[in-house]
């Protein structure tokens, strides 16, 4: 009985979590999927949920597109809070940039930021 409330609660937690990850998920135009880690357990709270994508842009243009995708949404609906207002729709959860490897393009990393 224990095992199931645990799985349950972390199902409960977890699905509209990982739901806002792949609804809202912020992939820039032209990136492409370079890795994948994932698990069939992901909506359960269990595994890591991590999409690396590669675009031949430079760093300092992808960042521009991530900061008004993303950060400036999330700062705006922050302020819609404290206002009382509507917030607009968010995507909550981490990505990181770096250059590639071979050091020609970005390599973006998005990383949900559930239970899991």
């Amino acid at each position: 009985g224990v095992i199931v409330m645990v799985v349950t609660c972390l199902a409960t937690l977890s699905v509209p979590c990982v739901n806002n990850f792949y609804n809202r998920l912020p992939v820039y135009p032209d990136a492409t999927l370079s890795n994948t880690q994932a698990s069939r357990f992901n909506y359960i709270g269990f595994g890591e949920l991590q999409l690396t994508y590669s675009s031949p842009e430079s760093l300092d243009t992808i960042q521009a597109w991530y900061q008004e995708i993303v950060d400036d949404v999330l700062n705006e609906a922050r302020r819609a809070q404290i206002l009382g207002e509507d917030a607009p729709p968010t995507w909550n959860h981490r990505y990181e940039l770096s250059e590639a490897n071979n050091g020609e393009g970005t390599e973006i990393v998005l990383t949900a930021q559930c239970l899991n």
